[in-house]
Parts: C-alpha cells; structure tokens; sequence
C-alpha cells in the first residue's frame, strides 16, 4: 500500500495515538515520533528506536489509542459506519467451557402452530398441536404392510430338499462355513462332468461342504445346474446366491470310487475302511463286482435275496477307478432313453457316454409318402438367427449327448423323419459321424438333412452334425390341424358354390365325375396338338424378340460410337499441340549416354495414368527439373511406337530435351534433360493441353469408341 508522505512531520505526542474517527485507508500520513532524552524512556528506547511511525487521518484532530488487534479495529469502523450490536444478557463462561443447550433455552416453536384456527369448521376442524395421532397410525399402516409382504414372500418360496432335511441352526452353520470358505471349484461350459464330480468328492474327504462357482452356460441356469449337483453327487444345496453354491456332503457321506483291479483289491479296500468308514457289506459287494468283472461266476443268490446292482461310473484319472452310478444319474440316463424311444435301434459300438444313440444307417432310406414337415412363422418374427442366438445355440448343443449316430452319405428319409419326432421334444438334434466307415462326407449328409427337415445348420465336423428345428417348427399335431382347417375351408367354399348354382353336393359330385369321364382320346389328341402348337408359336415369339432386343442394342451402340468419335474430333482440335524447337542445346553422345546411365538408376519417377499427357503432367516435370536435371516417366503403354509418340509430345511441350526411351519391368521409362540453359517458365501448366477433367473425359470417350 502506497502512503501519501506529504504530511510527514515531526512530532511528539503520546506513544500509540489514532485518529477518533477512522473514515477510510486513505488519505493517511506517518508521522515520525522522536523520543526525547528522559529517565522515564530511557529504558523505551533501548527497546524501540528513537523514530516511530504514527497513523494519523489528515481529517482528525484528535489522536486516541490505537488498538491492538485488527478484528476490534473492524469493529470501531463498523460501529462509525452506524451498524450496531444486539446486546444480549449471557452468562459469563470461561474459556473451554461445553455449552450444553437445555430444554427451557430451546425455542418451542412448531410447524403445527403456524395453521390459523380460524380455518377450523365443524366439518373440517383444525387439529390442536401435539393432539393429532397420523404419524402413529402411519407407522401401523407400514408395519401391516411390510408383515404382508413377508407373508406372501414366505408363502411363494418352495422350500429346497436342505431345508426339508436339516434343522435351521445346522443349516445356518454349514452356510457359514460355506460362505467363508475361499478355495473355489468352478464349472465351466461343459457342465457337471465326471471331472467336477471326482473333484467335488476329493474336497469332500476334507471339508463337509464345498463352495462352486458356474461359469458360462451353467449360470444361464442355475436352477438346472442346482438339481444335477444334488443328483451326480448325492449332496445337498445349502446355500445359491447368483452363480454361487454351497454343497453339503451329508451327515453319512462315505467316499464312493474304488480300484477295479483285483490285485490291488486288498489294499484299497483296507484303506477305504480306514479312510471312509466304508462297512463289510459294500466291501463284499464290491468284491462281487470284480469277481463278475474279471470273468469270475459269482455264486447265485437266492431268490429271496436278489437285489439291482447299480451300474458303475469311471472314475478320473486312472482306468481302474470306478465308483457306483447315484441313483440321480440313472434317473438323468432313463430320461434320455425316454427322449430317444421309439426313434428306431441302438447302435451298440457307441464309444462315448449314455444314452446309446439312435443308429441311423438301420433306418429306412426311403420312406413312402415323405415330405418335409409344414412350417409356419409367427408374426412379427424373423426366420433368421442372430448371431447372439446362434452362439448360445451351439453352446448349449456341446454338452449334449449324441441323438444318432450316422454312416452313409444319402438316403436319409427316415432319418429325416425320426428328426422332425425328435425335435417335438427337443428343439436340437445332434447326430455323430460314425468311426471307421470309409468315405464318409459330413457335408453332403448335413446338406441332404438340411433339405428334408428344413431345420438350421448349427455346426459341422468331422465329427459331429448338429441341426436346429427353427423358429417356424410345427409339431405334427398341430400342422395337421392346419391342414384340417384348410380341407374344412375348400369342402366349405364348394358348398357355398353348390348353393349359388342351385345344386346339391350330390349332383355337383355326379356331374364333375360324368364330365371327367367323357374326356374320349380324339380329344386327348386334340388336346395334345393344340399344347404342340402353342409350344412352336412361343418359341416363334421369343426368337423374333431375341432379334429385336439384339437389333435395338446394335442401334444404341452405333449411335454411342458416332456420339464418341464426334467428341474425339472436338477434343483433338481444341488440343494444339507444340511444335519441337530447331535449335536445341547440342548434347553430345558421351553426355547422352551418362545422362541414359543417370536416368535409368533414378529412384524418383512420374508414372502416367490413363488420362495420358494434360497440363498437370508438364507441371510435375518443371516441379521435378528444380532439384534435378532429369526426370524419370513411366508411361504404361503397349505398343513401342505409342510411347514414342507420348515421349515426342512430353518434349515438345515441356522444352526439355529426349535422352532415351528404354523397355523396363514396369513399362517404358521416358527419360528428359532439362537443358543446360533451363529457366523455369512463369506459367507451369501450358494453356494448349486438356485439363485432368478433359484427358480423363477424352480416355472414357477413346475408351468407348474401342469397345464400339
């Protein structure tokens, strides 16, 4: 801040004076303030020096103190200025003192106290303060809401197959553990194979519960996915939340697989006892499982005695390792040979899991009256699939097992057939491509297929050909009702004729038959020469048309080449081309030919298109000849004597001078010297050449006249 110093002065009033009012910063003076030698300041001024600085406003008179802090020294301002304080009687606190505010110091205003009483009616009377009771009875209203909600919530929950089995504390222990258990098995798109099985039962001999994560098709549906780790494994679901299960082993979980091989019999099953409490009776039953195995015959049992063995499951890992089918896998197994009876026979050298597939060679290759299936597309959808449609297609037909299994490349008629009952159940059919048989074509089975069910091809391999039924199927119940209906509708259209021709059915149906009958074979014959004639006079017609047509394109293209040729001629005469200078600088033959050499090696060239020489291509040449002597032009012409021509007109045009006209891979190199005594002209586009619109139109023109 910068202070005025006209006023400066010496003085000696007392130490720390102002002004009694202090109107505004500016204008101020300093003022020097000189102590003088006194016993009283003495001590003063060892502290202070013996100058001081005094603010003073050059309108006050009257000097007072000035205070210490800046905040009272607003404050003064603001009371000078004429804002006043509310002074309010408080009681005196000390420093750091809680203030605690208490019932009596709070205001006792309230919203309510705001509504004017003089509203209040008989028929609508303003409540009192404090009196009403809506928020109560809105608290009740939302209590009895929220117990509905959790009525109907209970009541439309199936409970699951753990929480029928187990009491509630136990169930909520196992989904504690299960919750915080961090060792994952995930299931991928294969679904629940005999892998994740063999590993589910591995953490098992561990923890009571283990902790799944699906993955890909799996979550798409987990009440699927749900229902087949209950029924492969034999556990339980305590706890799904989005795509994550808790599986528990159960309360008497033995551990299910076992070694097969005999010489190791002992040893495993010693083991087994130890490990899994497995009991002397599955130990004697596994025994007969290998005796009957190894070719052994096991005793008889009584008839009292005979129980169904469960089949058995190969294990992971090694060959031996087996384990007894759960009986959720056999119910899975009979619903997939329910889905495949009555399709035809098995074939019995299938290689992969069950269900046995449909053999498809054993089928007939042609059946009476075959005809592929009636379809019909619901309004307002499109026949194709999308692409995201297609890829969850065909994700959820690679875990599918085999439907039929297929050898020959024709003939598939009952195939086809067996197809179409198929889809009525499932809505894809997958057939394998037999091992061994020889020339086998998946393409041309997949085609014929296609052709005779009207299905969609999903996929195809060598080894497996999968079919989608579409989204225009119709089961055969229902086209046959359409079908139905459309022979209701014509028997119904012929009635409605009969009675407009006042005839009975009956006599409609005697005289459509007497007329059919009375056809005699000179009109048969008449008939047949009459279609002859008209066979020969059509093939009259369409042979003068096919002249006609021929004669009105050779008119057109007559009249195209005269149209061209006229404008060949205008374009030629507007072109004037230049005449080569006489006196030309004198290049020697030794500088000829270094100049060849010089130009041939050139990287740098100008390539000519199909326009040919025009006024940019000159431009280029002088762009070219300010940094070099030379310039390169590939020119793509065919015959030698067009290039020559093209180079004579390059020189005349551009004043350079010809050095050679050389053959090279990519055409003809046109080699031009600038000169010795070159100077770029003003003009680089010469006025006598077309234009790069007029060369491309007179190379289109020169073009059509050809092809003329």
């Amino acid at each position: 801040m910068l202070l005025s110093l006209n006023h400066i002065s010496y003085a000696f009033p007392s130490p720390k004076t102002y002004s009694s009012s202090l109107i505004g910063p500016f204008p101020k003076t300093l003022i020097f303030e000189h102590h003088t030698s006194s016993s009283s300041s003495s001590s003063r001024r060892r502290r202070h020096p013996s100058l001081r600085f005094l603010i003073r406003s050059s309108s006050a008179d009257n000097p007072q103190t000035l205070p210490h802090s800046a905040i009272q020294r607003i404050a003064d301002k603001l009371r000078s200025l004429g804002f006043t304080e509310e002074t309010e009687t408080k009681a005196q606190t000390t420093a750091g003192e809680i203030f605690i505010p208490l019932p009596n110091g709070l205001p006792k205003y309230r919203v309510g106290q705001t509504l004017d009483p003089s509203w209040s009616t008989p028929e609508n009377p303003v409540p009192v303060p404090g009196s009403g009771r809506a928020i109560s009875r809105y608290h009740e209203l939302r209590r009895e809401v929220k117990r509905e909600r959790e009525a109907k919530k209970g009541e439309g929950k199936v409970p699951s197959l753990a929480e029928l089995s187990l009491p509630n504390e136990e169930l909520r222990r196992l989904r504690t553990i299960g919750i915080a258990e961090k060792r994952k098995l995930k299931v991928g798109k294969a679904g629940v194979t005999e892998g994740i099985v063999n590993g589910i039962h591995e953490r098992w001999r561990r923890s009571e519960v283990v902790k799944i994560v699906c993955e890909d098709l799996c979550r798409m549906n987990m009440k699927r996915t749900h229902d087949l780790l209950e029924r492969k494994t034999g556990g339980l679901v305590v706890w799904r939340v989005g795509s994550k299960i808790v599986l528990y082993r159960g309360a008497d979980y033995k551990y299910p697989y076992f070694f097969a091989d005999t010489s190791s019999v002992n040893e495993t099953s010693t083991d087994a006892v130890q490990n899994t409490d497995v009991d002397d009776e599955e130990v004697d039953e596994v025994g007969s499982v290998l005796s009957a195995m190894d070719g052994a015959a096991p005793s008889k049992p009584r008839s009292t005695d005979e129980i169904v063995r469960p089949s058995l499951v190969q294990g992971v890992g090694s060959p031996n390792r087996v384990r007894f089918q759960m009986p959720g896998e056999a119910q899975l197994t009979e619903e997939a040979d329910q889905l495949l009876d009555g399709l035809g026979p098995r074939f019995t050298d299938w290689w992969g899991y069950d269900p046995l597939p449909v053999d498809a060679d054993l089928l007939p290759a042609a059946v009476p009256g075959y005809r592929r299936p009636f379809r019909l597309l619901p309004y307002g959808v499109k026949p194709t699939l999308t692409n995201d449609e297609m890829t969850t297609l065909k994700r959820l037909s690679r875990p599918l097992p085999c439907h039929f299994a297929l050898g020959r490349n024709t003939k598939h008629q009952g195939l086809a057939a067996s197809i179409v009952k198929l889809w009525e159940k499932c809505e894809i059919a997958k057939i394998a491509v037999k091992r061994g048989v020889q020339n086998t074509n998946s393409e041309l089975m997949a085609q014929e297929l296609k052709w005779l069910t009207g299905g969609t091809l999903l996929s195809r391999d060598k080894e497996f050909i999968v079919l989608y039924r579409g989204k225009d199927f119709l089961p055969s119940a229902v086209s046959s009702a359409i079908e139905d209906r459309r022979k209701r509708g014509d028997m119904d259209k012929q009635w409605t004729d009969s009675i407009t021709s006042n005839e009975t059915p009956e006599e409609l149906k005697d005289r459509n038959w007497s007329a059919i009958n009375a056809k005699s074979t000179d009109e048969i014959d008449d008939t047949n020469d009459r279609k002859r004639d008209l066979s020969e006079n059509k093939n009259l017609r369409s042979t003068d048309a096919a002249i006609k047509r021929t004669s009105i394109k050779l008119s057109v293209a007559l009249e195209k080449k005269a149209k061209a040729e006229k404008l060949l001629s205008e374009l030629e005469k507007s072109e004037m081309s230049k005449q080569p200078e006489i006196d030309k600088e004198g290049v020697t033959e030794e500088e000829r030919y270094m100049l060849r050499k010089i130009g041939l090696k050139m990287k740098p060239f100008l390539l000519m298109g199909r326009r040919g020489v025009f006024d940019g291509t000159i431009e280029n040449m002088h762009l070219h000849w300010k940094y070099r002597e030379l310039v390169k032009i590939i020119c793509k012409e065919r015959s030698f004597r067009a290039v020559q021509e093209v180079a004579r007109t390059l020189e005349a045009e551009s004043g350079g001078i010809l050095v050679a006209v050389e053959g090279v891979s990519k055409g003809y190199a046109i080699i031009l010297y600038r000169g010795k005594n070159y100077t770029r002209p003003a003009c680089l586009r010469p006025p006598t050449l077309l234009s790069k619109r007029q060369a491309m139109k007179r190379s289109l023109e020169a073009q059509r006249r050809e092809v003329c």
